[in-house]
């Protein structure tokens, strides 16, 4: 159909197109060709969340109105050619990363801590985990992986705040780590792997001041046997500081109240609620 006649110029047009719903930018795209190159605009559409369920889906991020997205959801992969062929499904891994580097805005990745990403390679995994603004390390990830990573997050551009580590991160150098962990806002240390020595690394960073860490939750770490003074000293220089440790008495102290455990069918639920709540960004 003929376009609606205007005398605005696109970049008003756009301008208007910001004020609009999700629901009523879509209708906009088809109106006319006209109208549909202007709301293709990538700054119009950086609500949308991506939802990655296979490797079709890749092609989703390549479309041009799409590159200024923040979210993408990366579902778990039930099939069979994944079971059989896990190698095959690393290299899936490689080109999601590749696809998402090119997406500088991107700051979170649902689900990716569900994923084997040993195959990614290790300069990119570390760009575009750097851009995010929270990172849940359960991965089983190489050590030249797990260096480069905790290099980026020690610098100052890290876009990180959040950062958990579940993974056996044991053969890093406490330098490294500390360096890394220390330069994050807020940590959790939740590995039985983290050793003596890290840990003990990343006290003597907080005490050395003017780092960036400012909430610290250590659990299961070797902090019994780190003098009492550095982690005092350590604990009043933060904001936050919480730990559980396996004490004399054989006895798991923690400020977590039962009543605050989540039990499996409370976390479907809430998972299917939230899945509702966003249905509505999904691409």
């Amino acid at each position: 159909m003929p376009c609606p006649r205007t005398i605005l110029s696109p970049d008003l047009m756009i301008r208007i197109f910001h004020f609009l719903t999700p629901k009523t930018l879509k209708t906009v795209m088809l109106v006319c060709k006209s109208w549909m190159e202007m709301a293709d605009d990538p700054t119009l559409w950086t609500w949308a969340m991506v939802t990655v369920n296979s490797r079709e889906d890749y092609r989703k991020l390549n479309i041009p109105r799409l590159k200024m997205i923040q979210e993408i959801r990366v579902n778990k992969w039930h099939t069979k050619q994944y079971h059989e062929f896990p190698w095959k499904y690393g290299g899936d891994m490689m080109e999601l990363f590749q696809l998402m580097v090119t997406i500088p805005t991107l700051t979170t990745i649902h689900g990716i801590e569900f994923h084997d990403l040993f195959n990614v390679e290790r300069r990119l995994m570390a760009t575009v985990f750097n851009r995010l603004e929270s990172i849940n390390l359960i991965h089983e990830l190489t050590l030249q992986q797990q260096e480069c990573l905790f290099t980026a997050l020690g610098e100052k551009e890290t876009n990180v705040k959040t950062l958990i580590v579940d993974c056996d991160v044991s053969e890093l150098r406490p330098s490294l780590f500390a360096s890394g962990v220390t330069n994050i806002h807020e940590v959790m240390l939740i590995n039985d792997e983290i050793t003596r020595e890290q840990a003990r690394a990343v006290f003597v960073g907080i005490n050395e001041g003017g780092k960036p860490l400012m909430k610290l939750y250590a659990q299961s770490c070797i902090i019994d046997s780190i003098e009492p003074r550095l982690i005092t000293s350590a604990a009043n220089r933060l904001v936050e500081f919480t730990t559980d440790f396996y004490n004399s008495d054989d006895q798991y102290e923690t400020d977590q109240d039962e009543n605050d455990y989540v039990t499996d069918e409370d976390e479907e639920e809430l998972d299917d609620t939230n899945e509702y709540k966003e249905t509505w960004r999904e691409y």
